[in-house]
């Protein structure tokens, strides 16, 4: 069996010096590969975003793992898993990234949470996460979303609870954002804190521009950070799978 794997990935290279531990052959997944067939199996990071190329070279592959993959590709190969369509995977994936975010607060404030008003922003696995860490921590911190039912729930651990469009951000020297979408235009912005730091952790950013603005863009934090965990996680999904082959 030979694994084809996205070694510039950190989580994914973890994975590959497991396999190769274990006497399997692991090469890295670029052009010079050649096509994947029978016997190969693929695996790409989660926020892999995939090309036609790519597509066509690994598409007869026993089995491929990545992320999101346009529905025009999916369909081409053999056996494609999603990983972060498994609860399992996704709900770890999201507690990593929380804890890593932790890291780049610190990292980039330099401040106690304690000393900062935080907000974040959604319901989600990623928002839920972070929610469950800063209450472990004794941190007070305010939510905001859409999703009415969750902004009721989120009362039991958050000092206060608003509908995204009643929320003011110059009231906040942290504001984490959860939710892929514009949220903010540059009226929105005008008169935040000197100090004030946006950390974007969706895929796609809250607000269109970042001149002037104190954005950190914070995708894929598992993978920088902490990537042996990551790849543990990876790892486990990968082994569940091949079993179903």
């Amino acid at each position: 069996m030979r694994f084809v794997l996205e070694l510039k990935d950190k989580r994914i290279n973890f994975v590959g010096e497991y396999l190769k531990n274990n006497g399997n052959e692991v090469v890295d997944f670029s052009s010079n590969v050649g096509n994947l067939g029978k016997g190969d199996i693929c695996v790409v990071s989660p926020a892999h975003k995939w090309s036609s190329c790519e597509v066509e070279q690994a598409q007869n592959a026993d089995l491929c793992l990545g992320g999101k993959i346009d529905e025009i590709f999916l369909n081409k190969f053999k056996k494609y898993v999603n990983m972060l369509c498994d609860e399992d995977f996704a709900m770890k994936n999201a507690m990593l990234t929380a804890e890593a975010t932790l890291f780049e607060i610190y990292r980039i404030t330099e401040k106690s949470l304690q000393d900062t008003k935080t907000l974040i922003l959604g319901s989600g696995r990623i928002a839920k996460s972070l929610w469950k860490i800063f209450d472990g921590l004794g941190v007070k911190f305010d939510v905001a979303m859409r999703n009415e039912k969750e902004r009721i729930l989120s009362q039991i651990v958050a000092e206060n609870s608003f509908r995204l469009e009643n929320i003011s951000l110059q009231n906040y020297d942290l504001i984490i954002n959860t939710i892929p979408a514009k949220l903010f235009d540059s009226t929105a912005l005008v008169g935040l804190k000197n100090n004030y730091c946006i950390i974007e952790l969706a895929s796609i950013p809250c607000i269109d521009s970042t001149d002037g603005i104190n954005f950190v863009l914070c995708g894929g934090l598992p993978g920088k950070i902490l990537c042996k965990s990551a790849g543990k996680v990876v790892l486990n999904k990968l082994l569940e799978e091949i079993k179903r082959i």
